[in-house]
């Protein structure tokens, strides 16, 4: 099993790591070699033994060199011969999916892919988080149910709170994230709810961090001009900084509507935002409500092996949870359609129905799904409040105690922040 880590950018670690966010390629290694102690101790694998391995990409992340990807997976399974392959933390190297699936190999990766994407990869692609099209039709539920045809009562700008709401839709310029896009544009236009008045065309943006700030400065004036109240913004957990820096340079302070995705509910990267735009921040939250280290999966899985988890593996015991799964309930003959069989067949796990616990999130695939999140806390940025993951402040607060909502169960009302 490959663990694709892709090609180190300065200027992404550089963000990162004013929140600690950064980990070196030793203390993943050292909390995947950790977490795959603990999968081979309570997993049943049928007697085969599982080599847990990683490779360091050479192509460029930002921009992505999508042809370079195309040739590195080329590489990487000609060297590894892998059944299975995961990248914790891609948002647009579709390519790279898409090329180990042309080769027979299982992979999960790419943060919020069109549902389209998975299904036309089946049964080789999968990824742990919400894929894009239903992660628009819950932000699509949560806005026509609370916020459409009513004034923008919760943007920072007096004038915009007087106003009727105009959603505008922020994302990267690829297929795989447009796509999403344009069917929260098509929901919020008429398909679900509303007019075409209430909402603006949806905006791209190339995932360049070196033009990163022109480029939001150029967005955010379009948004603007177009008379937008209330932005929500459906990328990669670095664009708000850049956005949110150019809404307040050219005093523009609306509503910011949370996709969900992007692990934009995070605490740490919430503190990576424009502190004067984010008060405003509010909506759906895809993760579970925030708790200490000692109360996370990772953690407890590092203790149970007798390691103290160093950190670093959050997302990487997430995505080899999902591959020793997948070979698990594959049964004995280890293949594809067997994957995608057993993992179909799997009952839901977990969510705020079944359990009351705002740790606990709704994992559950069937034919058409290949992603695991299923439902979104309801939420909202409080610069003040201190985060139960590393105390510092700045937190996401969740409303009613955190509980869970699945898509397309959005209670009517207003929307809080």
């Amino acid at each position: 099993m490959l663990r694709y880590r892709p090609k180190s950018n300065p200027q992404v670690d550089a963000i990162l790591n004013t929140q600690g966010l950064a980990f070196s390629p030793e203390a993943e290694e050292q909390a995947q070699n950790t977490y795959a102690t603990f999968f081979e101790k309570h997993y049943e694998f049928y007697n085969r033994k599982i080599e847990w391995v990683w490779e360091q990409g050479t192509c460029e992340i930002s921009p992505p060199d999508l042809p370079c990807f195309r040739t590195e997976v080329k590489r990487l399974n000609a060297k590894h011969k892998p059944f299975a392959v995961y990248w914790a933390n891609s948002t647009t190297q579709a390519e790279f999916f898409d090329e180990w699936s042309r080769l027979g190999v299982v992979n999960a990766g790419g943060w919020h892919f069109n549902s389209e994407f998975n299904n036309r990869l089946r049964p080789y692609h999968w990824d742990v988080f919400m894929d894009g099209t239903r992660t628009a039709r819950n932000i699509a539920d949560y806005w026509c149910k609370k916020m459409q045809g009513k004034n923008a009562t919760l943007a920072g700008d007096p004038a915009l709170r007087a106003t009727k709401r105009k959603l505008g839709i922020l994302t990267q310029e690829y297929p795989v994230t447009q796509k999403n896009a344009l069917d929260l544009y098509k929901m919020v236009t008429g398909g679900v709810c509303g007019s075409a008045a209430d909402a603006a065309e949806p905006v791209y943006t190339p995932s360049n961090i070196a033009q990163g700030q022109q480029t939001a400065n150029v967005a955010v004036q379009k948004l603007k001009a177009e008379g937008v109240t209330t932005l929500v913004i459906m990328s990669d957990p670095i664009n708000p900084t850049f956005t949110t820096t150019a809404a307040t340079r050219q005093q523009w302070y609306p509503e910011h509507l949370l996709a969900g995705s992007g692990l934009i509910d995070y605490d740490p990267l919430g503190r990576l935002y424009d502190p004067t735009q984010w008060r405003n921040a509010f909506g759906p939250g895809h993760l579970a409500d925030p708790a200490p280290p000692e109360r996370t999966d990772a953690f407890r899985a590092a203790a149970d092996v007798g390691v103290r988890d160093n950190g670093a593996g959050g997302l990487i015991f997430a995505y080899m949870s999902m591959v020793a799964s997948m070979v698990q309930m594959a049964g004995p003959d280890l293949k594809p359609l067997n994957v995608e069989r057993g993992m179909h067949s799997l009952p839901p796990g977990g969510g705020w129905e079944a359990t009351k616990n705002p740790l606990s999130i709704l994992l559950k695939y069937g034919p058409g799904d290949y992603t695991a999140i299923e439902d979104s806390r309801h939420t909202y940025w409080d610069p003040n409040a201190r985060s139960k993951i590393d105390g510092k402040q700045g937190a996401y607060v969740a409303f009613e105690g955190g509980r869970r909502f699945e898509i397309g169960k959005w209670p009517a009302g207003e929307p809080k922040a």
